[in-house]
Protein backbone atom coordinates (compact mmCIF):
# COMPACT_ATOMS: atom_id res chain seq x y z
CA UNK A 1 0.00 0.00 0.00
CA UNK A 2 1.49 3.30 -0.80
CA UNK A 3 0.82 6.29 1.87
CA UNK A 4 1.40 8.79 -0.63
CA UNK A 5 4.02 11.55 -0.55
CA UNK A 6 2.59 14.50 2.05
CA UNK A 7 1.80 13.70 5.47
CA UNK A 8 -1.75 14.22 4.60
CA UNK A 9 -1.93 11.55 1.83
CA UNK A 10 -0.27 9.48 4.39
CA UNK A 11 -2.65 10.24 6.90
CA UNK A 12 -5.61 9.22 5.01
CA UNK A 13 -4.37 6.57 3.49
CA UNK A 14 -3.30 5.03 6.82
CA UNK A 15 -7.11 5.67 7.68
CA UNK A 16 -8.77 4.70 5.10
CA UNK A 17 -6.62 1.20 5.05
CA UNK A 18 -8.14 -2.44 5.02
CA UNK A 19 -7.48 -3.72 8.81
CA UNK A 20 -5.50 -7.03 8.86
CA UNK A 21 -7.48 -9.93 9.15
CA UNK A 22 -8.03 -10.77 12.80
CA UNK A 23 -7.34 -7.30 13.78
CA UNK A 24 -9.94 -5.04 15.31
CA UNK A 25 -10.04 -1.42 13.54
CA UNK A 26 -12.45 0.90 15.94
CA UNK A 27 -12.66 4.74 15.91
CA UNK A 28 -14.53 6.53 17.74
CA UNK A 29 -16.99 9.71 16.24
CA UNK A 30 -13.56 12.06 17.52
CA UNK A 31 -11.80 10.03 15.06
CA UNK A 32 -9.46 8.35 18.47
CA UNK A 33 -8.05 5.23 17.98
CA UNK A 34 -8.03 1.98 19.79
CA UNK A 35 -4.37 0.02 19.18
CA UNK A 36 -5.94 -2.91 17.39
CA UNK A 37 -6.35 -5.74 19.18
CA UNK A 38 -5.17 -9.53 18.20
CA UNK A 39 -6.42 -12.90 19.15
CA UNK A 40 -3.76 -15.09 21.01
CA UNK A 41 -3.11 -18.26 22.75
CA UNK A 42 -3.65 -16.57 25.88
CA UNK A 43 -6.84 -14.23 24.89
CA UNK A 44 -7.20 -10.79 23.22
CA UNK A 45 -4.31 -8.21 23.46
CA UNK A 46 -3.66 -5.05 21.72
CA UNK A 47 -1.07 -5.43 19.48
CA UNK A 48 2.46 -4.65 20.48
CA UNK A 49 3.85 -2.07 18.93
CA UNK A 50 7.69 -3.61 18.19
CA UNK A 51 9.17 -0.27 18.36
CA UNK A 52 7.95 0.93 21.92
CA UNK A 53 8.09 -2.77 23.13
CA UNK A 54 12.00 -2.88 22.28
CA UNK A 55 12.77 0.57 23.93
CA UNK A 56 10.81 -1.13 26.80
CA UNK A 57 12.96 -4.06 26.61
CA UNK A 58 16.15 -2.70 26.14
CA UNK A 59 15.60 0.74 27.63
CA UNK A 60 16.90 1.43 30.86
CA UNK A 61 12.90 2.09 32.26
CA UNK A 62 11.22 -1.07 33.21
CA UNK A 63 7.40 -1.07 33.88
CA UNK A 64 7.93 -0.44 37.91
CA UNK A 65 10.35 2.61 36.87
CA UNK A 66 7.71 4.39 34.38
CA UNK A 67 4.87 3.80 37.42
CA UNK A 68 6.89 5.81 39.63
CA UNK A 69 6.87 8.64 37.16
CA UNK A 70 4.27 11.38 36.12
CA UNK A 71 2.14 10.71 33.21
CA UNK A 72 -0.94 11.62 32.45
CA UNK A 73 -3.57 8.85 33.23
CA UNK A 74 -4.40 9.25 28.97
CA UNK A 75 -0.93 8.15 28.24
CA UNK A 76 -0.44 5.64 30.48
CA UNK A 77 -3.75 3.75 28.72
CA UNK A 78 -1.97 4.70 25.39
CA UNK A 79 0.99 2.89 26.61
CA UNK A 80 -0.67 -0.01 28.12
CA UNK A 81 -1.76 -0.77 24.39
CA UNK A 82 1.38 -0.21 22.63
CA UNK A 83 3.14 -2.40 25.03
CA UNK A 84 0.54 -5.37 24.23
CA UNK A 85 -1.28 -5.26 27.78
CA UNK A 86 -4.33 -8.03 27.46
CA UNK A 87 -7.59 -6.33 27.04
CA UNK A 88 -9.11 -8.59 29.94
CA UNK A 89 -6.94 -6.95 32.47
CA UNK A 90 -6.77 -3.32 30.83
CA UNK A 91 -10.01 -2.30 32.63
CA UNK A 92 -8.60 -2.86 36.26
CA UNK A 93 -6.05 -0.30 35.45
CA UNK A 94 -6.84 2.56 37.22
CA UNK A 95 -5.98 5.11 34.82
CA UNK A 96 -8.27 3.93 32.33
CA UNK A 97 -11.68 4.95 32.36
CA UNK A 98 -14.60 2.86 32.88
CA UNK A 99 -16.33 3.66 29.27
CA UNK A 100 -13.19 2.97 27.28
CA UNK A 101 -12.84 -0.25 29.51
CA UNK A 102 -15.86 -1.48 28.29
CA UNK A 103 -15.35 -0.50 24.88
CA UNK A 104 -12.62 -2.54 24.82
CA UNK A 105 -14.01 -5.48 26.49
CA UNK A 106 -16.93 -5.28 23.43
CA UNK A 107 -14.71 -4.88 20.88
CA UNK A 108 -12.81 -7.82 22.21
CA UNK A 109 -16.09 -10.05 22.72
CA UNK A 110 -16.70 -9.38 19.31
CA UNK A 111 -13.46 -10.60 18.02
CA UNK A 112 -13.47 -13.99 20.15
CA UNK A 113 -17.01 -14.47 18.61
CA UNK A 114 -16.26 -13.81 15.06
CA UNK A 115 -13.10 -16.54 15.92
CA UNK A 116 -15.94 -18.82 16.74
CA UNK A 117 -18.25 -18.57 14.20
CA UNK A 118 -21.12 -16.78 15.63
CA UNK A 119 -19.76 -13.38 15.47
CA UNK A 120 -19.80 -10.26 12.43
Amino acid sequence: MSFGDTKSEAITAWNSRTPVLGESDYRDRARRTFQPMVLDRDGVRFKKNEIVNFLLRHGRFDLNAIARMQFSGADRAQFAQLIGYSVNGYGELHYVPLAEARMADALADEMVAAKKGGGK
